[in-house]
């Protein structure tokens, strides 16, 4: 179906330019939305050594090496600083130490 140009596009209430007069439509805090589900390009296991979780990449290559006992995250390769503190807040979030 052929879009028509003279048509102006639905908007949704929360959106700007919709005529809210300027209320914000409240979302989840954001303490709520970090550290739910682990990064998607990253996944979690338990290595050989006891206690001891190791962050892998999508091509299972270790990243990083994460102790129960302690709680270090040992980094074996470089990440961006952004995912590092995403990757260790959720870590500590779903392995605390014991």
């Amino acid at each position: 179906m052929p879009v028509n140009p003279r048509r102006p596009l639905h908007r949704s209430p929360g959106s700007a330019g919709a005529g809210n007069s300027g209320q914000h439509v409240p979302e989840k805090p954001a303490a709520a939305q970090k550290y739910k589900t682990a990064p998607r390009s990253y996944r979690f296991q338990r290595a050989q050594r006891p206690g001891i979780i190791e962050v892998l990449n999508e091509h299972s290559y270790v990243m990083a090496e994460y102790s129960e006992r302690t709680s270090a995250v040992k980094w074996q390769r470089v990440v961006a600083a952004s995912e590092r503190d995403q990757i260790e807040n959720w870590l500590k979030h779903h392995y605390p130490t014991a």
